[in-house]
């Protein structure tokens, strides 16, 4: 799989600043998604809170949403094997 061409341009004509940025911020990500993995042993499960987990259900409910970047995401978990 390949990155889009505009995906492309982007990075080329980012400068040093921006690529520092982004980097800064993918550390931060890692670096909550282990805090969260460490305390609670998965990151469903730090929002489930030892609630059993549903196959296919979003968590958390409403998905997250990030309206200043436009992303969103949910989580969910398929059954063993897949």
């Amino acid at each position: 799989m390949t990155a889009s061409r505009r995906l492309q341009r982007y990075w080329r004509d980012a400068g040093a600043a921006e690529v520092s940025r982004v980097l800064h911020e993918a550390r931060a990500s890692v670096a909550a998604f282990a805090e969260a993995t460490s305390a609670h042993g998965s990151l469903i499960q730090s929002w489930v809170a030892g609630s059993p987990v549903i196959q296919f259900e979003h968590y958390p409910p409403n998905d997250l949403v990030d309206v200043r970047r436009g992303s969103q995401f949910y989580y969910h978990s398929h059954r063993d094997g897949d």
